[in-house]
């Protein structure tokens, strides 16, 4: 189904720009793939505190991140390991509360 799918749309290039997605023309593939990690941080937190949301986050409204000494790399840590956790958790008490495991899967799997 996802093969028709991209075939009938042209495929899955989108076409943004610098300004809409700076990340995806970024040189350095770290930086791209850490600037990536941190927006799923970014969201994992606007989960649990939903305040100062926008509709539009604009150029730079979620700085690059070039190196793992940057401390932000804490947020992606911290938001992967309570992804397992409650991975390990829902996997753990499934057979007596389904309910768990499946709230997890559909925020990791919408």
């Amino acid at each position: 189904f996802g093969g028709v799918r991209t075939w009938y749309v042209g495929g899955t290039d989108a076409g943004f720009g610098y300004v809409d997605t700076p990340i995806r023309y970024m040189d350095f593939k770290l930086t791209r793939t850490l600037s990536y990690l941190y927006q799923h941080a970014y969201y994992a937190k606007l989960l649990v505190l939903p305040w100062n949301q926008s509709w539009d986050y604009s150029y730079d409204a979620l700085p690059m991140l070039h190196t793992f000494d940057d401390v932000r790399m804490l947020a992606i840590v911290a938001s992967y390991v309570a992804v397992a956790a409650l991975a390990a958790h829902g996997l753990r008490v499934c057979m007596r509360q389904p309910i768990v495991i499946l709230g997890l899967g559909l925020t990791v799997i919408p």
